[in-house]
C-alpha cells in the first residue's frame, strides 16, 4: 500500500466518516447543504485518478475543519451529537423550570391580558378559544410586541455560553434559575414554548422549515392539514411548510425527506441571496461601490484559497504558473456573482443554488486540471 494510500486510510476516511455521519444527523437544512458541498469537492477535485488517496485525504482534512470552525467548542460536542441523533430529548415538559413557568404565565395573564389582547381580566383563560389559549402562551415567551416576554432572542454563534453555527439547548440550559428569563435564537424559543404547551395538556411539536424552527399545535385530536388546524407559532409565510415535526414522543416527516431537500436549494434563494447579498450590494447595509469593491476582492481570496488548497502539500509556496488558475477563477467567480446580483434582482433567486453550486464545481474541476492554462486569454498574464 502506497504511502499516500495509507495517510487516507488512517486520516482522510475517518475525517470523511465523521463529516457523513453529521451529514446523516443533521436537520434538513443543514444536511442539505452539507450534501451537496461534498458532491461539488468530489467532482470538483477527487475524480481525476491521479493523486486521488491524497484528494480524499484533503477533502476529509477540510470537511472537518469546516466543522470544527461551525462548532469550535469541542467540550460540546457530546452533547450536540447526541441530541441531533434524538431531538426528542430537547423538549422537556417534566422539567421543574416548565412548572414554574406555568404558574408565570397564569400570573402574567391575570395582569396583562385585557393589555394586548383586549380579554377581560375576569375571563377565565380555560374558557378561551384553543388558538387564542395557544397564541397567548406564545405571547408569553416570546413576542416583540411584549415587553415582559421571557426569552430573548440572541444569535447562537453572538453568544459566549453556546457559540456555534447552531447550537441546541434544553429547557433547562436555556431559562435562568427562576424561570423568568432566557436568551436564545428560534430553536430555544420552539423548545420552551412546546415544552409548556405539552405541561398544558397541549398536542404541539416543533416544525423545521427554511433556516427557521417555529411551534405548531393540533387540535381536535386531529393531525390533518385545514385552514385552521394546526395553528403555527412565531411562523411567517415566508418560512414556507414544515420539512418535518417532532416533539418528545413522536416525528412526522410531512413529505419524503428527499423532496424537502430539493425543496430546500429551490426556495432558500431568495433569502440566502437576497438577505445576505443583493442587499448588501444594494447599498442597504454599506456604500454600494464599497460593496462591490468588498465582493470582488473576496472572490479573489476565495480564487486563492481554492489554489492553494489544490497544490498543498505537493508545495507550499505559489508559483508565477498559478496566477493563471487564480486569474481565471477570480474572473470567472466574479462572472458568476454579477449573474447571482441579476437573478436575484430579477425575481429569480429561484435559480441561485443551481448557479452557484454548479459553477463552483465547475471551477474547481477546471483549476484543478490546469486547463486554464491552455486558454490564450490566461496564459498572456503569466508569460
Amino acid at each position: 500500500m502506497k504511502k499516500q494510500q495509507k495517510i487516507f486510510l488512517f486520516v482522510g476516511l475517518p475525517f470523511i466518516a465523521f463529516f457523513i455521519f453529521i451529514i446523516s444527523i443533521s436537520l434538513v437544512i443543514m444536511g442539505t447543504f452539507m450534501t451537496v458541498f461534498v458532491i461539488v469537492f468530489i467532482i470538483g477535485f477527487c475524480l481525476n485518478k491521479k493523486d486521488r488517496a491524497l484528494n480524499f485525504t484533503k477533502l476529509g482534512i477540510l470537511l472537518f475543519l469546516i466543522f470544527f470552525i461551525m462548532y469550535p467548542n469541542i467540550f460540546d460536542w457530546g452533547n450536540q451529537i447526541s441530541r441531533r441523533i434524538d431531538k426528542h430529548q430537547l423538549i422537556t415538559s417534566n422539567s421543574p423550570k416548565i412548572a414554574i413557568l406555568n404558574n408565570s404565565f397564569y400570573d402574567w395573564y391575570s395582569k396583562y391580558n385585557d393589555t394586548y389582547f383586549g380579554v377581560s381580566s375576569t375571563t377565565n383563560f380555560n374558557d378561551l378559544n384553543e388558538i387564542l389559549q395557544v397564541k397567548l402562551v406564545q405571547f408569553f415567551i416570546y413576542n416583540h410586541s411584549n415587553p415582559n416576554q421571557i426569552i430573548d432572542y440572541s444569535y447562537d454563534f453572538m453568544a459566549p455560553s453556546r457559540w456555534a453555527y447552531d447550537h441546541l439547548a434544553t429547557v433547562d440550559e436555556i431559562l435562568n434559575a427562576n424561570a423568568t428569563h432566557g436568551t436564545d435564537d428560534c430553536d430555544g424559543i420552539a423548545v420552551v414554548t412546546c415544552s409548556l404547551l405539552i405541561y398544558m395538556g397541549y398536542d404541539a411539536y416543533i416544525a423545521e422549515g427554511d433556516f427557521h424552527w417555529w411551534t405548531i399545535v393540533f387540535f381536535n385530536g386531529t393531525r390533518y392539514w385545514n385552514e385552521n388546524n394546526p395553528v403555527m407559532l412565531n411562523w411567517w409565510p415566508e418560512v414556507g411548510k414544515p420539512y418535518y415535526l417532532f416533539n418528545e414522543k413522536y416525528t412526522i416527516f410531512p413529505q419524503p425527506l428527499p423532496i424537502s431537500m430539493l425543496n430546500v436549494l429551490s426556495e432558500t434563494g431568495n433569502y440566502v441571496y437576497g438577505d445576505f447579498y443583493y442587499d448588501v450590494l444594494i447599498g442597504k447595509y454599506i456604500n454600494p461601490i464599497l460593496a462591490w469593491i468588498a465582493i470582488i476582492s473576496i472572490f479573489l481570496l476565495l480564487s486563492i484559497g481554492i489554489q492553494y488548497f489544490l497544490i498543498i502539500p505537493r508545495r507550499w509556496k505559489f508559483k508565477k504558473a498559478d496566477l493563471t488558475e487564480i486569474l481565471f477563477g477570480w474572473s470567472t467567480i466574479t462572472i458568476i456573482g454579477i449573474t447571482l446580483f441579476f437573478l436575484v434582482h430579477f425575481n429569480l433567486a429561484i435559480y441561485g443554488h443551481l448557479l452557484v453550486f454548479t459553477s463552483l464545481t465547475v471551477i474547481i474541476f477546471s483549476m484543478s486540471q490546469k486547463l486554464p492554462q491552455k486558454l490564450p486569454f490566461f496564459r498572456l498574464f503569466v508569460r
